[in-house]
Formats: C-alpha cells, structure tokens, sequence
C-alpha cells in the first residue's frame, strides 16, 4: 500500500536534456485524498511551473482520462518534469500516459 507515502511526498518524473517548447499527455486523478500534479520546466533560472491541478480530477476510477497540450516556446526549458505529490491520506491515485515532448525549431 501506499500509507507511508503521505502526506505531501513528493514524486518527479523528468525528461531527459534536450530543448523542449512543449508537451502533451494524458492523466488520472481518482480518489478522495489526491495532492497534485503539476508540470514544471527548468530554465536558465530554475524550475518553473506551467500547469498543475489540485485534487480529484475524475470522480470514478473508470472515468474518461483527460488531455493536457502545453506549450512554452519562449522559455528556452532544457527539462520537462511531472512533480506528483500526495494529499492528507493513501486514498487517491494519480497517473500521466502518452507522454509526448515537442522538441524547439532549430
């Protein structure tokens, strides 16, 4: 189970290096206690946020997924990065699927 890993843990899942002006993907947010999901982009100066949602996106576990297509063609980002972070109790899940970077032009 997941009891250890609340509340407000913190997962990442990072991109590899490249120059990236955009990402697309598909997510999940079920269940009473979600944290949330947030993607962020590293820059010159650090991390930066570009998009997140806070608690439960989906009410049912057999709901429809939900699309997100993001674009920062001006930020000059390097890395794309999910952070998932887990809400007051193991009763939520999160998940990303078909994850597609957009690489910058040249």
């Amino acid at each position: 189970g997941s009891s250890p890993n609340y509340p407000s843990k913190v997962a990442y899942l990072v991109s590899r290096a490249g120059q990236w002006q955009g990402i697309d993907f598909w997510y999940h947010m079920h269940g009473a206690d979600i944290g949330a999901l947030i993607v962020q982009v590293l820059t010159s100066t650090g991390w930066t946020e570009v998009w997140d949602r806070h608690g439960p996106q989906q009410t049912a576990g057999t709901d429809p997924w939900r699309h997100a297509n993001l674009t920062f063609p001006s930020l000059g980002a390097t890395r794309v990065r999910f952070a998932a972070i887990t809400g007051p109790s193991p009763l939520g899940n999160v998940a990303v699927a078909d994850v597609r970077l957009d690489p910058a032009s040249a």
